[in-house]
């Protein structure tokens, strides 16, 4: 019975050797049979769909380190959404005449992300709390005029990829002043600033 047992095995598997062999020859194509493969590439900056961040406070910053108060109402902002040209109105006030060269942003040591698979995780700022993110400005002497000032907070550089395991986001706010203009006239913006 064993003897059987074994040729019968040993027949089974000559008969599905052969059968693989006689489908693997990779040289020839059915013409009815045929498939078709395209190789897309695309450049996604990140895994996630949301970046959720809270500013906290935006003050000004002038000479003699005089400092207004711009906002102190938390505001929520997805930052995905503020790209390709579509901004959001942080601050809408009027402000005493004079020379200003600093803004300071103060952002919530906490953010979060969401992932296109539906699940989020909370980020915070690896020093933990901090003193604002400080832009310098080309020295702006004010007077009765109408300034408007676009920053950005760059994405990209602001969650960032975990190192060696690759796992996860570290949240490191860059925020940096993209344009100024005052009555309508750009200003010169510096490479440095």
């Amino acid at each position: 019975m064993k003897r059987l047992t074994y040729i019968l095995s040993l027949s089974l598997c000559l008969l599905l050797t052969l059968t693989v062999l006689a489908g693997c020859d990779s040289n020839e194509v059915d013409a009815d049979n045929e498939s078709h493969v395209q190789i897309l590439l695309t450049d996604a900056p990140a895994d996630f769909v949301e970046a959720n961040v809270l500013i906290e406070r935006v003050e000004l910053i002038g000479e003699d380190d005089r400092v207004i108060l711009l906002a102190d109402e938390p505001q929520p902002f997805d930052l995905l959404t503020l790209q390709d040209g579509i901004t959001a109105t942080l601050v809408d006030e009027d402000i005493p005449n004079g020379t200003y060269t600093q803004i300071r942003v103060i952002v919530d040591e906490e953010a979060f992300v969401l992932f296109d698979d539906g699940t989020t995780e909370t980020l915070k700022i690896p020093s933990g709390s901090q003193t604002g993110i400080k832009m310098n400005l080309p020295v702006l002497d004010i007077d009765d005029d109408l300034i408007i000032v676009t920053i950005d907070f760059d994405v990209t550089e602001s969650f960032v990829k975990r190192g060696n395991s690759g796992k996860g986001y570290i949240f490191k706010p860059v925020i940096k002043p993209l344009s100024i203009t005052i009555n309508g006239d750009d200003v010169v913006m510096d490479d440095e600033l």
